[in-house]
């Protein structure tokens, strides 16, 4: 199912006992995965811990990467299951290194503006719809597909794919985003036909520290005509 996996040593130099999570990774670039809501490794103050990183075929399959040339990846560290800090954007570079290798996609996005480009990759079947985004901030952001409507209806995505619901997106890099239409949707609607789909994308600041004045921001309305 993997085709790498990547291990990392956690030391705890504090006097306090952490959970330890892989919150967010991307690899050349297009975002892996993650884990947001804990449930990693512990690791007792004083003490290590391993946790690791599988990649799997099919995410480097879909972007089409050769080479792993670089990771860069977010830890979390939780206490009493809340959060109690967090690194900066590590960056892990292999030694095939090369800038050339970041995932790009090369055709014209449907959407652009100084902070995100929004792609329509094609359809994975009937019904479902993928899109890329690119985080151009200089945020580690979560991604959301709000306000959205299937050929004028209104659609609340977020009931059917918890990948287009504050998704972990890393600045530079690139979230390949599901958008399935629910069968019965469209027979409720009498659409035979998908034909337009709307939507705008709502990035936030990806600390969930709660603080006042978190960066965040709503593009346009994104129409992709099928």
């Amino acid at each position: 199912m993997y085709t790498n996996t990547l291990d990392f040593i956690i030391e705890n130099s504090s006097q306090d006992d952490y959970n330890i999570t892989v919150h967010s990774w991307d690899v050349n670039g297009i975002m892996g995965g993650g884990d947001q809501y804990g449930g990693g490794v512990d690791v007792a103050a004083g003490k290590k811990a391993r946790c690791s990183i599988d990649i799997e075929n099919s995410l480097l399959d879909f972007a089409d990467i050769d080479n792993i040339s670089d990771i860069n990846v977010i830890f979390w560290a939780y206490k009493d299951y809340f959060k109690e800090w967090s690194t900066e954007l590590i960056t892990i570079k292999t030694n095939l290194y090369n800038e050339s290798d970041k995932v790009n996609v090369e055709s014209e996005p449907i959407y652009s503006d100084e902070v995100v480009d929004v792609w329509y990759l094609g359809a994975e079947d009937d019904n479902t719809f993928v899109f890329a985004v690119k985080n151009k901030s200089q945020y580690n952001a979560t991604c959301t597909f709000e306000n959205c409507s299937v050929n004028e209806w209104t659609y609340e995505l977020d009931d059917y794919s918890l990948e287009a619901y504050n998704e972990p997106i890393n600045k530079n890099a690139i979230l390949a985003v599901y958008f399935p239409v629910d069968a019965e949707y469209l027979e409720e609607n009498g659409i035979d036909r998908i034909d337009t789909i709307e939507f705008d994308i709502l990035l936030d600041d990806d600390n969930w520290d709660y603080e006042s004045n978190l960066w965040t921001y709503t593009t346009k309305k994104i129409n992709c005509k099928l």
